[in-house]
This record gives C-alpha cells, structure tokens and sequence, in this order.
C-alpha cells in the first residue's frame, strides 16, 4: 500500500471514529452550522484575478439537480483542506480552490441542505434547484456573488 492509500485508510478511520461521536440533541444542523464550502477542481471554475468563483462551479448536474458542499464551521484550514482530499480521491484530483459561502446565501438562492454523510459527516447537498437552466444560472450567479475564493 502506497503512501496515498495509506493516508486514505488513516483518513476513513478518522472520519469513522467521527461519525461515531454523539450529535447534540438540543440543536439542528443549520443552527450548528452556518459556513460551508464548494471545492473547485477544475481551474475553468474560477477567477483567479478577482478571487471569485465562476458560475459553473455551482451548476448542478442535470440527473439529480444537487450540489454537493461542506459544513466548514469550526474547522482548520488544513482539515478543510483535507477533507477535500478525501472528496477529490473518488475524481482522481484534488482541489484546487474552494468557493466558501454561508447558509444565508443558500436561503437567498431558495435552496436548502440536506445532510449527506456518505463520504463525510460534514458533506451536504444543496437540493431545490429550479428544472430552467437559466434559473438554475442565475441561482450559480447569485452563489457566486455571495462566496469568497479560497485558493490553495
């Protein structure tokens, strides 16, 4: 076992030991968490002269109209960064950026999201995503007004 699937292994058993800690009774998820994170793998998703994502970096895919994301909150900057090492590992890549951004925006947009800890306890999806593909543009443009580029 290389020295990548050596760190993955060492990552998923984290990541396990993690999902095993009891949740809060007392609070929900979006009173919990209110930062989130978009990684961008692709250098064509952002601007780098204006530290802004492009819209295309927050364009679902058609089949299921989800986005995926990360609850950020009270996390250090390496851990982000790793955890989208472990996301980037089923692309084959790791991120290149990061479109960070708060639940007000995804209100903003009328989306919501949904809890999705496959692959990650902290992993969401931004579902209710307009069907009109310029609806769902304005919706990126919109997300991407309200983000900051986080370049690695």
């Amino acid at each position: 076992m290389g020295l990548s699937g050596w760190l993955r292994n060492a990552l998923n058993r984290l990541f396990g030991a993690l999902k095993k800690q009891p949740v809060r009774s007392t609070q929900t998820a979006a009173d919990e968490h209110s930062n989130l994170a978009r990684f961008i793998f692709q250098d064509a998703h952002c601007k780098r002269s204006i530290a802004k994502p492009k819209p295309n970096a927050f364009l679902p895919h058609p089949p299921n109209l989800k986005i995926s994301a990360l609850w950020r909150d009270q996390l250090p900057e390496a851990e982000i960064w790793t955890i989208g090492d472990l996301l980037g590992a089923n692309r084959g890549k790791p991120p290149l950026a990061r479109a960070d951004f708060n639940l007000a925006a995804v209100r903003e947009a009328k989306l919501s999201a949904e809890a999705d800890p496959e692959p990650h306890p902290r992993h969401v999806n931004l579902s209710g995503w307009p069907i009109e593909k310029d609806e769902q543009k304005a919706v990126a443009i919109l997300l991407c007004q309200r983000s900051t580029l986080i370049m690695r």
